[in-house]
């Protein structure tokens, strides 16, 4: 099956059609937050600047963007929540991934963001795109390591 991968700007019904499919690492890392999916996904779209949801043949596959720390600030807060359907398309997520985060490093030098320890695959992606981690928190009893994605 030829898999068409469309990519728009989110609109609040993506946040009910995500949220209620969500990778499991990705829930299991947003209910140590202290969040529900829903809420998750509703406060990051709310505070982003920037705000994408990537579909594969037709079906709500991701949400993303970026949420400025401060108005006239250089970083921002950087986010994802997938379903688990993103297996499907391994190597095209890594490169366009790629290409967003280099779109986004464009607008604010600094990207940054929290991710769950346990979330292994997730950590690996980060390290592709070049993130460094450099501080850990426990939460709810999970640690979650902060890392930030710079401008070179």
């Amino acid at each position: 099956m030829n898999n068409a991968i469309l990519i728009r700007e989110s609109v609040p019904d993506d946040i009910h059609s995500l949220s209620s499919s969500l990778r499991e690492p990705d829930r299991l890392e947003v209910l140590a937050s202290g969040s529900t999916p829903f809420e998750a996904l509703t406060e990051s779209y709310k505070a982003s600047t920037i705000r994408l949801s990537a579909f594969l043949n037709g079906k709500i596959i991701a949400m993303f963007g970026i949420a400025p720390k401060t108005i006239l600030g250089e970083r921002a807060v950087i986010w994802l929540l997938t379903a688990p359907e993103v297996e499907q398309i391994k190597f095209t997520f890594v490169k366009l991934s790629k290409m967003y985060v280099k779109l986004f490093l464009e607008r604010y030098p600094i990207l940054e963001n929290w991710v769950d320890g346990r979330y292994t695959q997730a950590v690996k992606w980060l390290e592709i795109l070049g993130a460094e981690f450099d501080l850990a928190q426990t939460l709810n009893g999970v640690e979650f390591h902060h890392f930030t994605i710079r401008r070179r």
